[in-house]
Formats: C-alpha cells, structure tokens, sequence
C-alpha cells in the first residue's frame, strides 16, 4: 500500500509542475521594407510633331543590391540576391535616423546615400515576449546617382512586415 501511495505522490507532482518560464513564439526585431521601382519617361512623337512624354513606374528586380549601414558601431551590410525587387533594412532604436550606402548591382561602381529620419516607440507583445521597438518615418533623402528619388509609402515599421515602407526610383538602364 506504501508504495502505491508513494507511486500516486509521484505521479501527481510530476504532472502539476510546469515551466518557470512561456515561450515567446513571435519575432522580435522590426525591419523596414524597401522595394525597387523604375521611373522611365517615354518621349514619342506622332507625324504631326506633337510630342508627347509619358512617365511609367513600374516594379523592377536588381541583381544583388545591397545596403550598408554607415556611421553605426558595426556597419552592416544586407545584401539581395539575384532577380529581387525589395529588401529589409533595420532601423536604431538608439537614435532617430540612420544612413546606408546603396549600391544597385554586385558590380556597380557609383554608390548612393539613403538617409532615413524616423521616431523609435516601444510596443507590449505579450508576457512572454515582452517588448519591441516599432517605426514611425518621418523623413527619407537621398543623393541622386543611382536613385532618382525616394519616398515613404508607408510610414508605420512594425511587426507585420508585409508593408511598402520606402520605395526606391531608379532610372532605366
């Protein structure tokens, strides 16, 4: 009988205990969505010499683009592959803007500076996650050889991850 009590004992505190700790199943750290877009301005002219010029924007893949932080305790670079149309780039909580060097393709010599100006705000997930940062933007510049422009489309950063942040105008080449 002794050891039937003791065997039940067991079994009942075995099955009561359970973690010290939940586990936290959703990704912490928010990136902000950059896609690439060329900006073409067709120019046609009709027999009667009248010309018309035509601007046309459309979604565009580069082959290996990347970003490089600049001016970050580590510089790091995010690099696409072959064939992409948008890349993820993480913002500083630490700070309310931050620069990356472009560069369109592997091979290419000229590089842009893409200066991004947001404010950083702090967001609950859960007891088990706890917090993270999240992204309104606010600003975005850009030198001009490989971009032709830049602008916020979206400008809230947050864990969805599926928003059009920045779009990125290259011209045609």
């Amino acid at each position: 009988m002794r050891i039937v009590f003791s065997l039940i004992a067991t079994i009942l505190l075995l099955s009561s205990c359970k973690k010290d700790f939940q586990e936290c199943f959703v990704p912490r750290s928010v990136s902000t969505k950059v896609f690439f877009q060329v900006l073409d301005t067709l120019i046609t002219e009709d027999t009667n010499g009248f010309i018309t010029r035509t601007i046309e924007i459309r979604d565009t893949t580069l082959n290996r683009p990347s970003f490089t932080s600049l001016g970050q305790d580590s510089n790091i670079t995010f690099q696409g592959e072959r064939g992409v149309n948008s890349l993820y780039l993480f913002l500083n909580s630490d700070t309310t803007s931050i620069k990356y060097a472009f560069r369109r393709s592997e091979d290419a010599t000229i590089t842009d500076t893409l200066t991004i100006g947001y404010d950083p705000y702090t967001q609950f997930i859960s007891n088990a996650c706890g917090y993270t940062f999240n992204y309104r933007l606010k600003t975005i510049t850009s030198t001009q050889l490989n971009i032709k422009q830049a602008f916020i489309e979206n400008p809230e950063v947050t864990l969805s991850g599926q928003a059009r942040n920045i779009i990125i105008y290259i011209p045609k080449q």
